[in-house]
């Protein structure tokens, strides 16, 4: 196990903030409206700038799908738990990553769509 998971699961208050990072429990209606307004930039944004980059290094075939779709992913819950590691919003951050993993599967069935063209 790597030195940054061992150091998380014996300390009590890494503990805690595994167990937190998964339960979204503090999401409000303020807090979803900007998370909604984040993860629409970022699922807009990412595509795009995973397309840019693309072309930028010159990718074809599988490389440009796999970076493209990779750029395209919702946030993960290690987003939380680094905003809990930092005395960030971890609520903002939970938010966000609910709203970017329900709102992924619609923007990768187009973007998967889009990448079976080439």
């Amino acid at each position: 196990m790597p030195g940054a998971f061992r150091r998380i699961f014996r300390n009590p208050r890494g503990a805690w903030i595994s167990s937190a990072a998964t339960c979204p429990t503090e999401i409000t209606i303020p807090t979803l409206r900007y998370s909604a307004i984040a993860v629409a930039l970022s699922l807009a944004v990412g595509p795009i700038a995973g397309l840019g980059l693309s072309i930028l290094l010159g990718l074809s075939g599988p490389a440009r799908q796999a970076a493209i779709l990779l750029a395209s992913m919702p946030a993960a819950v290690v987003t939380t738990v680094l905003a809990l590691e930092f005395d960030l919003d971890p609520s903002f951050a939970t938010s966000a990553v609910f709203v970017s993993t329900m709102l992924s599967p619609f923007s990768l069935v187009l973007i998967i769509a889009y990448l079976q063209r080439f």
